[in-house]
């Protein structure tokens, strides 16, 4: 149903609007809300989850005219409902982005999201296009773009011009113009249109700390085992000492190392010598008869 002019007016003039409608989500679970961006160093991380409103949409205001606007959501459809064409319950009512003037309302964006990244040498500020196509209109709608020379459709798209603003945590729609016949392009500062280093799985980061958990893995085993090889020498070097110390070993043109008993000489009292004792040169004895 057709929100009335006074109300789409008063939304626009809000810099961000959200509408709650009846029970349900309006997100789509379909929409790929994430996006990647390979750079020669880095892999870059968009992720527009959290800016879909489950029951509402935001506003635009297109520059220029005051009677024109655009309710939107990001990541799922906007709340507001078309009226159906013809009575053709096989045409969408609902879209990504619908635009209002006068008393029409048109589908300006549907279907899947198409990104660019705005300034790939700096995709962390330098902000991101998400663009959506809408099908075209009916031959006979009155709203219908102007074909081609040779008859084919023209096809609406809108475009949401992020802007990196990390001051806002949600989004603030700060305008919409028409950049050729049928194309649209909404402002938006956001801080969700901000790159981040991708760190979740299969990440450089991830990778690299995994690495560096492997090495000090690694470096703790190596040390246990160069520990346990000081401690094996020094037993066996102790138990070599203990039972080799008297046993003479040599090295060459050294000689024998080892230390022997030394055998006893010189005086004393004995067998022989010069003592006392049976014999020597103490004299004799001989008893006489």
């Amino acid at each position: 149903m057709l929100l009335s002019l006074a109300g789409l007016a008063l939304a626009a003039t809000l810099a961000v609007t959200e509408v709650k409608a009846g029970p349900g989500s309006l997100c789509d679970a379909r929409y790929e809300c994430k996006y990647h961006f390979q750079t020669d160093t880095d892999l870059w991380f968009f992720d527009f989850s959290n800016l879909c409103q489950p029951n509402g949409y935001y506003s635009a205001l297109q520059d220029g005219r005051p009677g024109t606007n655009f309710t939107f959501n990001i990541c799922g459809k906007s709340s507001q409902v078309c009226p159906q064409f013809n009575n053709n319950p096989f045409l969408p009512t609902q879209g990504v982005a619908i635009q209002n003037y006068g008393s029409t309302c048109v589908l300006a964006a549907e279907g899947a999201p198409f990104y660019q990244v705005r300034d790939p040498k700096n995709p962390e500020t330098g902000g991101i296009n998400i663009t959506h196509d809408a099908a075209p209109e009916q031959i006979d709608d009155p709203n219908r773009c102007t074909p081609l020379p040779d008859g084919t459709s023209v096809f609406r798209s809108t475009t949401f011009m992020f802007t990196c603003d990390k001051s806002v945590q949600t989004l603030q729609a700060t305008g919409a113009y028409e950049e050729s016949e049928c194309k649209y392009v909404i402002r938006i500062r956001s801080a969700f249109g901000c790159g981040r280093i991708y760190d979740g799985p299969d990440s450089k980061a991830a990778e690299d700390k995994e690495a560096g958990e492997r090495g000090a893995e690694a470096g703790a085993v190596i040390g246990f085992m160069i520990l346990g090889g000081i401690l094996f020498v020094i037993v066996w070097a102790g138990i070599f000492y203990y039972y080799h110390r008297e046993i003479p070993f040599s090295i060459p043109f050294v000689g024998n190392l080892a230390r022997t008993p030394a055998a006893p000489s010189g005086g004393g009292f004995g067998a022989s010598g010069s003592g006392f004792g049976a014999s020597g040169a103490g004299g004799s004895y001989a008893p006489t008869a």
